[in-house]
């Protein structure tokens, strides 16, 4: 039952959008500190290579605390995703530029 209401059970086959093609993209989310004080997120997807990462989107302000770039950072995450029941995919991602406070911030977290 709890798997059902967080949407962890699987009730249907794999479809054929279900293509290598349309696979998950893998983004990461890390938060530096150039300066005390001042996070900032970032977000690094992964090339062809999986040995190489390359920065995909960063803030442009900083966050007075750690935790707070992190959220914003996963909040940015999940704008990419369009669906975020299905995240981020290779085919019809949302590529954009994301150089302001997300809308719905997740810091309530």
């Amino acid at each position: 039952m709890a798997d059902a209401a967080h949407g962890t059970e699987h009730d249907s086959p794999p479809t054929p959008d279900d293509t290598p093609a349309n696979q998950l993209r893998r983004i990461s989310v890390h938060v530096i500190e150039p300066g005390p004080g001042r996070y900032f997120w970032v977000l690094l997807e992964q090339g062809d290579d999986p040995l190489t990462w390359r920065e995909l989107l960063a803030s442009q302000r900083p966050c007075r605390h750690w935790n707070h770039a992190l959220t914003d950072g996963m909040a940015a995450l999940m704008d990419l995703a369009g669906d975020v029941r299905e995240g981020p995919r290779e085919i019809g991602a949302t590529r954009r530029s994301f150089a302001r406070m997300p809308e719905a911030s997740l810091r309530n977290w």
